[in-house]
């Protein structure tokens, strides 16, 4: 039987951040708007299940 070996090399691409004024979707507000739209979900939930009686 043969050995097959293969080489396999991964060059991942990072873009460059594009410094034009200044960014709105960075990936700190993105997290920091998930976080928010969680909490909000999260309080209304327990809003409907106290109003369920």
């Amino acid at each position: 039987m043969k050995s097959v070996e293969q080489k396999v090399n991964l060059h991942i691409y990072h873009a460059p951040a594009h410094k034009t004024g200044r960014q709105l979707l960075t990936q700190k507000n993105v997290d920091i708007a998930v976080v928010i739209v969680s909490f909000a979900g999260l309080i209304s939930a327990i809003a409907f299940l106290l109003t369920m009686r």
